[in-house]
C-alpha cells in the first residue's frame, strides 16, 4: 500500500495553463495569420495593379503611333486587372471610337459622364462622336461642344477651352452653319490672346472665311504690330484689306497706281507674302492688279485698273523682282 502511494506521488502531474494564457496566445495567432493574409493579398492586388498598368502603357503607345487597334485590345486587358479604373474606361472609349465602334464609345462615355457631368474631356469625346454622325446629331453635337467649353480640365483649362472653341468654329464651317460660326469665331477671337501670335492669326483666317473683313484686318494687324515681317498676317491683311475697301468704293486709295515698288523688294518674306496675296486679290472685279508694299512698318494695298492689251513700263520693278 505505502509503495503504491510513492508510486502515484513520483508521477507526472500535466501543467495547467490559466485560461487568460490560453486565450492570450490564440489571439496572436489569429492576429498573425490575419497580418499574412492581408500582406498576401496586398502584393496580390499590387500585382493586378502592375499588370493593368503595363497594358494601359502599352495602349497609350500604341494609340499614340496610330495603331488603335491593338491599343483597344490592351486597353480591355488592363480593364481585365482594374474594371473601376475610370482612366482605362475613358481610353477605351477613344480607342472604339477610332475604330468607328461610336455607340460602344458612347455607351463608355455617357457612363463616365453620369459620375463627372462637368468633365470637358468626356464632353468633347461626345461632341466628336456626335459630330462624326452626320447633320442628324448637329444639336448634340453643339451641346457637348458648349458643355466641354465651359466644363472642367484639370491642365491648362484656358488654352484647351479656346482648342475646343476653334474646333467647334471648324465644325461649323465646314456644316455651313455660318450664323452661328460667326458668333462662335467672335469669341473666339476675343478670348485670344494678344501675345499669342499662331492664336491670333488662327482667329483671322477664321475671320476670313466668314467674311468678317474689319475684324479680321484687326487681327493681322495685332499681329503684324509685333512681326511686320510675318508673311500668314500679311496675306491675310491684304486679302481683309482689299475686301473691306471694295464695299466700300476703294475708298483707301486702291485704284491708285503704285509705281515705287523698291521698298518691297528689299525682304524676301514680303515678296513671298505679295505672291501669296495677289493670287487672291487679282480677282477683285475694281482693283484689278495689287502691290503689298511695306512702307515705315506699315501695310500699304495699291493697286491699279490694267488695261487690256497695257503692258508694266520698262522702268517699273515687277513683284518679286530683285533690285539692280
Amino acid at each position: 500500500m505505502a509503495s503504491s502511494t510513492g508510486a502515484t506521488s513520483n508521477a507526472i502531474v500535466p501543467k495547467k495553463y490559466s485560461r487568460e494564457i490560453v486565450l492570450l496566445v490564440t489571439l496572436l495567432l489569429l492576429l498573425a495569420f490575419a497580418i499574412f493574409t492581408a500582406f498576401a493579398a496586398r502584393l496580390y492586388h499590387k500585382k493586378y495593379h502592375v499588370l493593368g498598368d503595363e497594358w494601359f502603357a502599352r495602349g497609350e503607345k500604341d494609340f499614340h503611333f496610330g495603331n488603335a487597334m491593338a491599343a483597344l485590345r490592351d486597353y480591355r486587358n488592363a480593364l481585365l486587372y482594374s474594371p473601376a479604373n475610370t482612366e482605362f474606361q475613358f481610353h477605351l472609349a477613344q480607342a472604339l471610337a477610332a475604330n468607328g465602334r461610336n455607340e460602344e464609345a458612347r455607351a463608355y462615355l455617357l457612363a463616365l459622364l453620369s459620375d463627372s457631368p462637368g468633365s470637358g474631356e468626356i464632353n468633347l469625346e461626345l461632341a466628336r462622336i456626335a459630330a462624326e454622325d452626320g447633320a442628324k446629331m448637329t444639336p448634340d453635337a453643339l451641346r457637348y461642344y458648349h458643355a466641354a467649353i465651359y466644363g472642367v480640365w484639370d491642365n491648362d483649362p484656358i488654352a484647351r477651352r479656346w482648342q475646343v472653341r476653334r474646333e467647334l468654329c471648324e465644325y461649323l464651317l465646314n456644316n455651313n452653319e455660318m450664323n452661328q460660326a460667326e458668333a462662335e469665331i467672335v469669341a473666339l477671337a476675343d478670348n485670344t490672346s494678344p501675345e499669342d501670335i499662331p492664336a491670333q492669326k488662327a482667329a483671322g483666317n477664321l475671320l476670313l472665311r466668314t467674311r468678317m473683313w474689319s475684324r479680321a484686318l484687326q487681327e493681322f494687324q495685332t499681329v503684324l504690330s509685333q512681326d511686320p515681317d510675318d508673311e500668314d498676317a500679311l496675306a491675310g491683311a491684304a486679302t481683309a484689306g482689299l475686301q473691306k475697301d471694295e464695299g466700300h468704293q476703294n475708298r483707301c486709295g486702291l485704284v491708285e497706281k503704285s509705281r515705287d515698288l523698291g521698298h518691297f523688294g528689299s525682304s524676301s518674306r514680303r515678296q513671298t507674302a505679295f505672291q501669296r496675296s495677289e493670287g487672291i486679290l487679282l480677282q477683285a472685279p475694281t482693283a484689278g492688279k495689287l502691290v503689298c508694299w511695306i512702307l515705315s512698318g506699315r501695310l500699304v494695298l495699291r493697286g491699279y485698273r490694267r488695261v487690256p492689251g497695257d503692258r508694266p513700263r520698262q522702268s517699273e520693278p515687277q513683284p518679286g523682282s530683285r533690285e539692280p
